[in-house]
């Protein structure tokens, strides 16, 4: 079901998915990064540049791996170094306000610290946000620039070549998840029939909840059509109480993530219906929603009308994403069951079973 990834180096291919996941953020709020790194050698800039996409938000950076390297290219005051040392707090900030001033990037990452086999390591990474940052955890707007430090200390064994590896992964992953929970939104939305809920649904649910603090995920549909798509396929009806439980039960875990259903019998069909679906849309996510949440770009024009103030966010099919339809499922669904969730598996295989009797 998954597809093979060939990757001949994986230092560069780290985390693809949280990095996607931050390249994602970065288009969405129109925001540029630059990083300057010492100890990961580029490695942070790497894993963004492997998205499809990324020039849209990444504007460069610099490997400073010596002191005077530091100074010349991402302008960390030689003073500084001198009294702190470059592996410092002082020098971590200097490093990433240097990054986002010397390419006119609204973030700024630093990276900086040592790893050593037989004593461990420590990595500090210095975070720059500018004017143009809205920092979701706060919900404000930043009003003046600025820095955020953090440090981690970590543990390592065997020799150099193996902590390095380490320090990489380490630097890497923790810099991009903590750039996405600082960037994330408060609050997502997106819409679907999950007619019947399956992997690719799960895949774009789970990438939306990683983006947002609270998701709402609402199932939209005119129930006298969906009863109509599953006798078309001669399959048995899965009415929204079914369906909302099998995702209700899949995601139990994922707290934030809130499941709605909105009836659109009421509503004319598309496209003379958008506006009216819009509002009855609105009226139902309880609280201001910053960013819609779609597989596809045609809905972007309809977001930008009815929803100016929410954020349009593609989620696009990753690599180990399946290539499969709901509507496949449905004409096939004894030759898809892997494809389903779990939870939807036992209402199908019932199904086959009485099939495969007759």
């Amino acid at each position: 079901m998954k597809k093979s990834v060939q990757c001949t180096d994986f230092l560069v291919y780290l985390n693809v998915r949280n990095a996607w996941r931050l390249v994602t953020l970065l288009k969405a709020r129109k925001l540029k990064i630059a990083a300057a790194e010492s100890c990961t050698g580029g490695l942070f800039l790497a894993a963004l540049v492997g998205v499809p996409g990324a020039s849209a938000v990444v504007e460069g950076g610099a490997v400073v791996y010596s002191n005077s390297a530091k100074v010349r290219l991402a302008g960390v005051s030689a003073a500084v170094i001198d009294k702190f040392g470059s592996i410092s707090h002082e020098t971590a900030a200097e490093l990433a306000q240097g990054a986002a001033r010397i390419t006119n990037a609204d973030i700024g990452v630093g990276i900086t610290g040592y790893a050593d086999g037989e004593r461990g390591g420590e990595i500090i990474f210095g975070f720059y946000f500018g004017k143009k940052v809205l920092l979701s955890d706060e919900n404000i707007r930043v009003q003046d620039e600025r820095v955020f430090v953090h440090a981690k200390n970590f543990r390592m064994h065997g020799g150099r070549s193996i902590g390095r590896g380490h320090v990489i992964k380490t630097a890497v992953n923790f810099a991009i998840n903590e750039l996405i929970r600082i960037l994330k939104f408060k609050v997502g939305a997106l819409a679907g029939k999950f007619l019947p809920p399956q992997i690719g649904h799960a895949k774009l649910i789970l990438d939306a909840a990683e983006l947002s603090e609270t998701l709402y995920v609402v199932l939209a549909e005119r129930p006298e059509k969906s009863a109509e798509l599953c006798n078309a396929s001669g399959i048995p009806a899965m009415d929204a109480v079914l369906r909302l439980e099998w995702m209700k039960t899949f995601f139990a875990h994922k707290k934030h993530i809130k499941f709605l259903y909105m009836d659109e019998s009421g509503i004319p069909p598309m496209p003379h219906g958008t506006r009216e679906w819009s509002a009855q849309f609105k009226k139902l996510i309880p609280e201001k929603i910053d960013a819609k949440f779609f597989g596809e770009e045609a809905y972007f024009d309809m977001n930008e009308k009815y929803f100016p103030e929410s954020a349009a966010v593609l989620i696009k099919r990753g690599i180990d994403s399946p290539e499969i339809s709901a509507s496949q499922i449905r004409s096939s669904p004894c030759d898809n069951l892997d494809y389903l969730i779990p939870p939807a598996r036992g209402f199908f295989e019932n199904y086959c079973k009485k099939e495969v009797k007759r």
